[in-house]
Parts: structure tokens; sequence; C-alpha cells
């Protein structure tokens, strides 16, 4: 093996491609120097046999020649002097000078009929369209040659092989028919692939140009995503702390004056600060949105089980108040993705169903995971109130309330979080739901490796 790559490597730097890349002169060129790196060893291992035909038969001329071809196609394979158009050119002359001696040693109907189909059938390959019908040209030369030769014996005066013309013309006939269908289908092949190699090159460029263009729009969507993001937790951290003042301060007014105050003074206090928890519960998730995608995620293997009992602790007092039940596939799989987001999708779709229940019936929430092949899909249904997906907003967009009617629950945060966890994890989100019948969230990521 060690042998062959150095002879290749050889070959190939005696040999090289003088053609623009991916032009359909460079494949010729490519074929030609493939065509030579098996042509010199098969050459060589034909000559054994070749040689021994031909020393008993008494084929002095064939065996000077077979000697003089195999130093021919030595000079095309392990020098440089020539170019490459003038190698090929050398082969086809050996190729046809081999038919015509192969023809006048052996006999009209022996191999060197043959031979002078493979020129043709090398010169539709090797050069231009242009120039494929060189193959029929030198195929009537040859057969000419050899008409004359063997009716008139010019050169072998002993050769009692003897055929009429109009059988030595049938058969130079359909020789040359069959280069000239060669010297036809070959260029339009070529064509074709010619025509293929500019498609795809103009693909290829417009795919560059795009990528270029997709290029700089991701690079602008991340710097703005960086900036909004922020912005986000920079005016979020600057509202926190004159907020936690107007809390405070409006905690201590209620304490000091409250006896003093009439009840109308007091309400209006008790709706100020309400209104600043408020404020303080969208900042927070303000802020929990712009952290998602700020961090690389880390992968872990772990447990389902261990983030359903995570989200159910974290949810246990409204559990509790709403006398909700809880159910869960069993058993649930061990899976590998960032338990963190995991955690924090799972736990925001949970309190949803928790917010939205239906007074009219106990509460009931199912949990499930299925395996889907190359993702894992979740699933968190309830028996809640129901939207109707058609004529409802998007439930994940930032601050879009399905159930505005309830000023009381909920800022769209919540959901529009379990968004953009999911597209971090390259995964998706969707809903289904029924109004008055409960609602069913969706959320599929793909396995990590």
């Amino acid at each position: 093996m060690d042998f062959w790559n150095r002879y290749r490597a050889f070959i190939w730097e005696n040999i090289p491609l003088e053609s623009p890349m991916n032009s359909l002169d460079y494949w010729r060129d490519y074929l030609f120097r493939v065509m030579m790196l098996y042509l010199i060893p098969l050459s060589i291992v034909a000559l054994i046999p070749s040689f021994f035909v031909s020393y008993l038969g008494g084929h002095l001329t064939l065996i000077l020649f077979d000697f003089f071809a195999i130093a021919c196609i030595g000079v095309i394979g392990f020098t440089k002097f020539l170019s490459i158009s003038a190698k090929k050119v050398l082969l086809i002359l050996i190729t046809n000078a081999l038919a015509l001696v192969l023809m006048l040693e052996l006999g009209s109907f022996g191999p060197g009929l043959m031979y002078l189909v493979a020129s043709g059938v090398f010169i539709s390959l090797l050069f231009s369209s242009k120039r494929s019908w060189l193959g029929v040209f030198s195929g009537v030369l040859v057969c000419i040659l050899v008409g004359l030769e063997l009716n008139y014996s010019f050169l072998y005066p002993e050769n009692g092989e003897k055929i009429e013309w109009v059988g030595w013309l049938a058969i130079s006939i359909n020789v040359l028919f069959i280069n000239g269908v060669i010297a036809l289908v070959v260029p339009i092949l070529f064509e074709k692939m010619q025509q293929s190699i500019l498609a795809r090159q103009k693909i290829e460029e417009l795919l560059l140009g795009k990528q270029d263009d997709l290029n700089t729009l991701i690079q602008e969507l991340e710097i703005k995503n960086s900036n909004l993001s922020q912005l986000i937790k920079g005016v979020s951290e600057d509202l926190q702390e004159p907020l936690r003042n107007i809390l405070s301060f409006l905690g201590q007014l209620k304490r000091r004056f409250g006896q003093d105050m009439d009840p109308k003074a007091q309400l209006y206090i008790d709706f100020a600060m309400d209104g600043g928890r408020k404020m303080r519960e969208i900042i927070l998730g303000l802020l929990d949105l712009a952290q998602i995608g700020r961090n690389p995620e880390e992968y872990e293997s772990f447990e389902l089980s261990e983030v359903v009992e995570k989200v159910m602790f974290l949810q246990k007092k409204k559990i509790q108040i709403s006398n909700a039940r809880i159910e869960v596939d069993s058993p649930l799989p061990k899976i590998k993705t960032s338990k963190t987001y995991l955690i924090q999708a799972l736990n925001e779709l949970v309190s949803n169903a928790l917010k939205f229940q239906n007074p009219e019936v106990s509460p009931k929430i199912w949990i499930s995971c299925e395996d889907i092949g190359c993702s894992w899909k979740f699933s968190v249904s309830d028996n809640g109130l129901g939207f109707d997906c058609k004529a409802s907003l998007d439930p994940f967009v930032v601050f879009s309330r399905l159930h505005p009617e309830r000023e009381t629950e909920g800022f769209g945060i919540g959901l529009a979080l379990v968004k953009k966890i999911s597209e971090n994890l390259r995964g998706s989100v969707w809903a289904e739901s029924v109004p008055g019948e409960g609602s069913v969230f969706f959320l599929k990521i793909p396995k990590a490796a």
C-alpha cells in the first residue's frame, strides 16, 4: 500500500492538472491522469503474454512495437517535459498505431479492431467536443491503410489473408459506426456534466452569498439581543432600588399613621403597595427572561422524577391552597439535557395550570414524557379554564394574557419564558386547548448526544 501511494504521488506529480478547478477540461485531465495511473502497470503485465505469443508466432515487428509503446507510455507517466495535451495526443497516436500493427500482423479480425474502437473512446473522453470526431477520421485512415495492405500486400507479400473490398468495407463501416456513436453520445454526456457543474457553481455562489448575509444578520441579531438583554437587566436593576424604597416607606407610613388615617386613605395605600409588588414581580420576570441564553447550557444526565419532585416542591403552597391533584406518568425516563432549564420550564407550565383553574371543578394536572425518537416530548395538561386557540393571542408572547378579565392572575411572562427556554434547547413549545375543558402545553426538546 505504501508503494502504491508513492507510485500514485509520482504519477500525479508528472501529470499535473493545468485547467481551472471544476471546469470540464479539469475533469478530462483528471480522467487522463487516472487512466495513466492504471494503464502503466496493466500494460507491463500485458506485455509478458503478448511477448510470448508474438515470439512463438514469429511476429518480431509486433514485439518491437510493444516495447516502443511501453516506452512511450513511460514517457507519458514518468516525465514532465511534455504538456498534458501533448501526452494525450501521444496516447492516441500509440493506440491507433497499435491497432494498425495488430491488424497487419495478426489479421483484420484480430484485437486490432478493439484498439481502433478504444482510440475513439479515448478521444471522446479526453478531448473537447469539437475534437471528438477525430476518432472517426483516424479510424477511417487506419481502415483504408489496412484495406490497401490486405488487397495489394505492400508490406507483407507472403500474407495469405485476402479479403474483398466489399467485405472489408462492411467491417470498417461497423467499426466507424461504433466510433461515430461514441463521438456523438459522449460529448452530450460531458455537456450535461458541464451544465451541472455550472449550475452547481451558481448555486454554491448563491448559497455563499446568502450564508454571508445570514451570518451578518445573525451577528446583528445577537448584538441586538445582547443589547436588549443588557438594557432589560440594567433597567430592571435600576427600578428595583426605588421600588423597594417606595414599598418600604409605604409600609412604614401605614404602620405609623394607619390608625390616624381614614379607611379610604388606608385603601389607597394598600392599592399602591399591591401595585408595587406586582411591578416587582414583573421586573423579576423580565430579569429571568433576559438571563435565558446568556450562559451556555450545561447538559447532564438525570432522572426526570427528580425534576418533577423539584417542581412540586416549588408549587407546594399553591397546590395545597387550591387542593390540586398532580398525576405523573410512571416510570419516568432518565434523560440528558439542561436540568436547570427543564425545571424552570416545567415549573412555569405547572404554575400556569394552577393559576387558570376552573372554579367549578377540582383542579387536576397531568405531567408526562414521551420518547419520540430523536426528541423528548413533555406535556402538562389540566382541566382548567382553557382558551380558544384560534381566537386568542399567542400565549407565548411576552405580556400576552389569555384571560385579561382575571386581573389578579399572571403578567404574561411565564409562557414567554418557556418559549425562550425551548428555543435555547433547540426545541419547540405549543398548546392545545378547548374553552371550559382545559389545556395541554407541549414542550419538545432534542435528545443530547
